[in-house]
């Protein structure tokens, strides 16, 4: 019996140390399986309770040893907080934790939508650069108007501009359309910049403040000395200046400013101003007459019983789509180029020819036939002689 219980004393420590191994390694792996991932350190079988349950460590959050039972009994808001490298399976089957909290919108940096070009109805593509859109930016519109304007004090005298967009046009007048010509073939033109363009022709006012002298005295060197002054003030238009002249102001105005070179348009650049997009006659659209000169039925004056053949002051008639007036009308105006017959091709930026006997002048004047007036009839004139119902307008070339 001895001998039994002798042999009972060695081999019952080795049962207990068998069984102890066995039950820490398979419950330490489902406990892992049931423990927060934080809670699992140093998981170890630590022996059994009164009542003959296997004790584990204790826990963190409580300070109490957890039970082989409470593994039947799984945290649900524990299991939660696993991580996320678990199979889907198991997270699917785990419902999710309920928070009260609203979650905080994060802003997200949407892309910005650019604007498709697209034709206005005037039928123009602009072709602006990002240098004259910067430009631009100094300026006003008004709300109630299509047209941007620019003014410019010099020397106490306001010059208002409007700005014509860069693009592309069709040049001349189609055939059948009435008062014609044979020199308006029609042609492409590409304009690849913007231009400013005064909003009406060069007044009386202008011309004294910069040349120092009167319409009066212009008139005593007109071509024909005879002719009587066709109207006189500070808003009329000036007349009596031969293209020289009109140069020698442009020169002297761009040198009283730094906003950029003033000079006369280009012919190209005066149609495409005098249309403003349109295809019509004249722009505003309206009908030819064949009875009246000067455009008196676009006259704006309050009795409205002006008389046809009469200058007018500038800015009397109703403005076309970009802000522009009288050109229609009133004074002829001289342009840059010689006088020359258009190419039959598209052309692009046009200056006319090098060398020429007449220059441009376009726009009719308040002795003209309404079918001179039209947006693509040209008159030419010998550059050195002065009228009473020949003037000029300028155009502004910003400072890049």
């Amino acid at each position: 019996m001895n001998r039994i219980q002798k042999k009972a004393s060695i081999l019952l420590p080795l049962v207990v140390f068998a069984l102890a191994y066995f039950v820490d390694g398979a419950f330490t792996a489902e406990l892992r399986n049931r423990i927060p991932g934080e809670h699992q350190i140093a998981l170890e079988f630590v022996g059994f309770s009164e009542d003959g349950q296997i004790m584990m460590p204790k826990t963190p959050e409580n300070g109490t040893s957890l039970l082989s039972s409470d593994l039947a009994k799984p945290d649900h808001n524990k299991i939660a907080d696993q991580p996320t490298d678990q199979p889907a399976e198991q997270l699917a089957k785990q419902p999710a934790e309920q928070s009260t909290e609203q979650p905080t919108e994060q802003p997200v940096d949407q892309p910005v939508e650019q604007p498709v070009e697209q034709p206005g109805e005037s039928g123009i593509i602009s072709t602006q650069s990002e240098e004259e859109n910067a430009n631009l930016e100094e300026t006003e519109q008004d709300p109630d108007e299509l047209f941007i304007r620019k003014t410019i004090n010099i020397q106490g005298i306001d010059y208002t501009f409007c700005w014509c967009p860069a693009g592309t046009f069709i040049m001349g007048s189609p055939e059948g359309e009435i008062g014609r010509d044979n020199s308006e073939t029609q042609h492409h033109v590409i304009l690849t910049k913007g231009f400013w363009l005064l909003e009406s022709e060069v007044t009386q006012a202008m011309w004294e403040n910069v040349m120092k002298t009167t319409a009066e005295e212009q008139r005593k060197k007109g071509s024909n000395q005879t002719g009587n002054a066709a109207g006189m003030g500070a808003n009329y238009p000036m007349y009596y200046i031969n293209w020289a002249d009109c140069h020698d102001f442009c020169q002297k105005l761009s040198s009283l400013t730094d906003e950029g070179e003033y000079r006369l348009p280009t012919e190209a650049e005066w149609e495409y101003a005098c249309r403003a997009g349109t295809t019509t006659p004249f722009s505003p659209d309206r009908p030819l007459n064949q009875e009246v000169n000067n455009n008196d039925d676009q006259a704006v004056v309050e009795d409205g019983e002006q008389p046809a053949g009469q200058l007018r002051e500038v800015k009397s008639s109703q403005p076309n789509a970009w802000g522009l007036y009288d050109m229609h009308g009133n004074v002829r105006e001289w342009c840059s180029d010689w006088y020359a017959d258009y190419p039959t091709g598209c052309i692009t930026d046009p200056t006319g020819p090098k060398r020429g006997a007449c220059r441009v002048n376009r726009g009719g004047s308040w002795e003209s036939p309404d079918s001179v007036c039209r947006s693509a009839s040209r008159s030419k004139e010998l550059p050195m002689f002065r009228y009473s119902n020949l003037g000029f307008r300028i155009l502004l070339v910003p400072t890049e």
